[in-house]
């Protein structure tokens, strides 16, 4: 007798979709691709410091001493990264839970807020890895929707909250809210009036807020203030080194703790009880963590000129274009494009995305992988080499006519 999985493991292969077996289809011919789908920061040729390596090194990593919140020197200077956004009290150290990663993060709130039935709610547009992650903790997901409130190429586009259907979205088994900000792949900040609203609206509810912070330092202005409430609400922020220095392979990120005091500390003793029973994090990135966050700017000067280079080839190649039309982002790594007049040519994005590649060897993401409602949407990665990003604009708005 055959071992029954359960349900949720489809016959086949998960992971191919119709774009994918384009993918794997021209790889295997061997034919070239401009991949303007790449987001690790590993792949993109970025020039960062030689020696940062030196810092895995050292007597800390020859013995296991593990701390279920993580390393007291790592936490240290988290709260001290946080202390030159917002001010030298902004974190308590003791509030910074380590993980192995913002998506081990998102699990552990999932296991920690939720019972297997329970409900919670993410914004639409963003990032399809949340229903996955909800999915294997048993988790209903619901979303509410961020609505484009008007687009400058210099300023980026803003996104608000559709506060009334957040609201008609909760249900008696809704347990969290997540918010991203800025946004992925909307590049989105989340308004202060919106962030105020939400805050609110928890506290009210009985519902917990979930803030992924992880592009935060990628931002067009000022970096957007974290939720480190001392009172409230439960808010949980995440954030790691993945993103804020470009380095995915340390598996290094962290949740902080906020809320009113009662419930902080009840959630700050199950959460540890959480961590202790993972112990996830590595000893070399926990004692590398200081020094790497000392020396930031070293790490995100190559990722923002790489942005900056990207995004102005945007704009020259939008301002020539008239069917190129960027929905701008505030911060992130990506950028959502509106191609105009590919639904009147009887595409949607996700045929529009295949022909491209069939045709011009130009990977990109079609916007319902992210939830756009719009069928024309496609989302390009700001990361690729400056070359490679240009050649595949002239193919785009080529087969745009």
């Amino acid at each position: 007798m055959t071992f029954r999985f359960p349900a949720r493991w489809p016959e086949g292969d998960p992971g191919l979709n119709p774009l994918s077996r384009a993918l794997e289809r021209r790889r295997e011919a061997g034919l070239p691709v401009l991949d303007l789908t790449v987001s690790n920061p590993t792949k993109c040729g970025l020039r960062f410091p030689g020696d940062w390596t030196a810092l895995l090194g050292g007597r800390a990593v020859e013995s296991y001493d593990p701390d279920p919140r993580g390393g007291a020197a790592a936490r240290a200077a988290i709260a001290g990264y946080y202390g030159d956004r917002q001010g030298a009290d902004a974190v308590d150290p003791a509030d910074v839970f380590l993980t192995a990663g913002t998506s081990e993060g998102y699990s552990h709130l999932f296991k920690l807020l939720c019972a297997p039935g329970d409900h919670a709610l993410i914004p639409r547009p963003s990032y399809p890895l949340l229903e996955t992650l909800a999915e294997l903790e048993s988790i209903t997901l619901g979303t509410y929707d961020l609505v484009p409130d008007a687009t400058d190429a210099e300023t980026g586009t803003p996104w608000r909250l559709d506060r009334a259907g957040l609201e008609t979205a909760l249900t008696p088994r809704t347990r969290i809210v997540f918010a991203v900000h800025p946004g992925n792949p909307t590049g989105s900040l989340l308004a202060a009036d919106d962030a105020a609203w939400m805050l609110d609206l928890a506290e009210r509810r009985g519902l917990a807020v979930v803030m992924d912070e992880v592009f935060a330092d990628y931002t067009s202005g000022e970096k957007p203030a974290p939720l480190l409430r001392s009172s409230g609400p439960l808010v949980f922020t995440l954030n790691g080194l993945s993103k804020l220095l470009g380095l995915p392979q340390l598996k290094l990120a962290w949740i902080h703790v906020a809320g009113g005091q009662e419930d902080k500390e009840k959630a700050k003793r199950h959460l540890e009880w959480i961590c202790d029973a993972y112990l996830s994090v590595g000893a070399a990135p926990q004692a590398a963590c200081a020094g790497l966050l000392r020396r930031r700017a070293e790490f995100q000067g190559p990722i923002r000129e790489r942005l900056e280079s990207n995004r102005a080839t945007l704009r020259e190649f939008a301002a020539g274009h008239a069917a190129l039309q960027p929905l701008w982002p505030q911060g992130g790594w990506c950028v959502p494009v509106r191609c105009a007049g590919i639904v009147e040519d009887g595409m949607d994005d996700e045929a529009f995305a295949i022909r491209l590649l069939d045709t011009e060897g130009v990977h990109a993401q079609p916007g319902y992988f992210f939830d756009f409602d719009e069928e024309d949407v496609i989302v390009l990665s700001l990361l690729p080499d400056p070359e490679i990003f240009r050649e595949a604009l002239e193919r785009v708005v080529r087969r745009l006519g």
